[in-house]
């Protein structure tokens, strides 16, 4: 039996464990994603991968995918497929720069570059490369597993012209945005996809960055 030590993290990034297995007969992973299933962002980039991985492997190499809504840990992905419970996940980097600040520059970053830019800075400027030297610590591997493009500064429920505007108010920004925010005063949560637009509504939330409006 061979260790693989691999970890695929989408946004958004693929993540593989360093601890799994390839067995002599057919071989089954279990990918956890961050999201709920049929999410029209991502869901379709974790689903081609599995088709994809059975139909090359003649069927030999199986990928099950477990969504947000069966494991309940949505923000928790890292720590699953580094503990190995699972093989595989699916998730965004910038989530968990508290356990390493490296990791946010691999996911899209507010007011960063947009997906072309980002795409020939990993496959033609070393991205990757860096990528692998940041999770090999953690005896992980991460690839581009998707791309969110260009994420904006933030779409807000009340008018916002200068920073004093910011103090107190209820933002979900992950990564080094919510870092800035925090500094100009906000109160910066996190939420995964699929709470937020409910959170904006009942006023949980002033304001939230995610993707596009």
């Amino acid at each position: 039996m061979k260790q693989l030590n691999k970890l695929i993290l989408g946004g958004v990034l693929f993540v593989l464990s360093t601890n799994a297995a390839f067995a002599q007969n057919a071989v089954k992973w279990r990918i956890a994603e961050s999201w709920p299933k049929d999410f029209p962002l991502f869901g379709d980039v974790v689903r081609n991968m599995a088709k994809r991985v059975d139909l090359l492997s003649g069927g030999e190499f199986k990928i099950q995918i477990v969504s947000r809504g069966e494991h309940k840990r949505p923000l928790g992905v890292f720590d699953m497929v580094q503990a190995a419970e699972f093989e595989m996940g699916h998730s965004v980097s910038q989530w968990w720069i508290k356990k390493d600040p490296n990791t946010a520059f691999f996911t899209s970053v507010p007011m960063g570059m947009i997906a072309p830019e980002k795409h020939a800075w990993f496959y033609h400027g070393g991205g990757i490369e860096l990528m692998q030297r940041v999770y090999s610590k953690y005896g992980l591997l991460s690839y581009p597993g998707g791309n969110t493009g260009t994420e904006m500064g933030g779409w807000f429920s009340k008018e916002v012209k200068t920073k004093e505007d910011l103090k107190g108010l209820k933002l979900r920004i992950p990564g080094w945005g919510g870092e800035v925010y925090t500094d100009l005063g906000a109160e910066v949560t996190l939420l995964p996809p699929g709470e937020l637009y409910p959170a904006l509504k009942s006023g949980k939330l002033d304001g939230l960055e995610f993707i596009g409006p």
